[in-house]
């Protein structure tokens, strides 16, 4: 019989060799005996890395490795989550690492409060040369009023640092695959309707940081977050002003990325989307001056570079 506590990692991964071993071995080495589970989900890797995977980690009878066709990531969660049967579900992305105690931190939360819909904790963003810490914001209560502080603040809630209740889940549903990109935003959204999310301050997981983006995905994740706002509204309009300050956020993130990849065109575009949103607040007008004046030199720098190389 499945004890209460027990918990099934899902790591999801997709050509991330040899990053995936790094981040199943940080699973195995957690010294908790609330483990039950380990589903590794290959999303259609090309790079070996399923047979990588199984070579290494096969004996282990916790480790599961389901192969599958590409689908995107909100899918392969999905896939794992089905195929496990632990009452507590611990996301992993296959290029991040859980830290040392991990495991311990949250099986003690668990035990704490039981009814809480999902864990979440502070983590390091990092990359080959650099890594800074970020510190998760505390949500209070569930409801209309945790969705409106989650719309407008962020935590974040990060989903290599989350571990959700199984029964939330079967309440709420699934990561919704037809979204690429904010699907876990639409999640905790849907869960806090329902259910606490409670903070765990420790810092826990290092996440791989990917500064900047192409341009077609800053767009992606724009128009996911759009989709995510516009669900959570129509579910309960009172959310509307909530949902005009993420999409003014998620605009200014945008604006920021392309005006320091020089492309200031997109970047006043978002940064005017942005002031649309929200016109009386002051930073989307903040974000009109930094895409006029970092894209603007970022973009003369790439331009003379372009020139001085002929």
């Amino acid at each position: 019989m499945m004890r209460t506590g027990a918990i099934a990692a899902i790591i999801t991964s997709y050509n991330e060799y040899p990053l995936c071993l790094d981040a199943v071995s940080s699973v195995i080495s957690q010294d908790s005996e609330s483990l039950e589970e380990i589903v590794v989900v290959d999303d259609g890797s090309t790079d070996g890395s399923p047979d990588a995977l199984d070579a290494e980690f096969s004996s282990d009878r916790r480790f599961t490795l389901l192969r599958r066709d590409n689908h995107g990531l909100a899918a392969a969660r999905n896939a794992g989550i089905a195929l496990s049967s632990s009452p507590w579900i611990a996301l992993l992305d296959g290029d991040d690492l859980w830290l040392p105690g991990r495991l311990a931190a949250v099986a003690a939360a668990i035990e704490s409060k039981p009814d809480a819909g999902v864990f979440y904790s502070d983590l390091n963003l990092f990359t080959d040369d650099h890594r800074r810490h970020v510190r998760a914001r505390s949500i209070e209560g569930t409801g209309r009023a945790a969705r409106d502080d989650y719309l407008r603040h962020d935590a974040p809630i990060i989903p290599s640092t989350a571990t959700i209740r199984r029964s939330v889940l079967e309440t709420v549903g699934l990561f919704d695959e037809s979204l690429r990109s904010a699907e876990d935003t639409d999640l905790w959204l849907r869960i806090l309707g329902q259910a606490e999310a409670v903070r765990i301050p420790r810092t826990l997981v290092d996440k791989r940081d990917h500064p900047g983006s192409l341009g077609k995905r800053r767009a992606l994740k724009v128009e996911s977050m759009e989709r995510v706002v516009a669900k959570a509204v129509a579910a309960d309009d009172s959310l509307a002003q909530a949902g005009r300050v993420r999409m003014a956020r998620s605009q200014i993130v945008r604006c920021r990325q392309a005006a320091d990849e020089g492309e200031i065109g997109e970047a006043l575009r978002s940064a005017l989307n942005a002031v649309r949103a929200t016109p009386t607040r002051r930073r989307p007008w903040l974000a009109v001056c930094y895409g006029a004046l970092v894209g603007g030199v970022r973009a003369a720098q790439r331009l003379a570079r372009t020139h001085g190389s002929r």
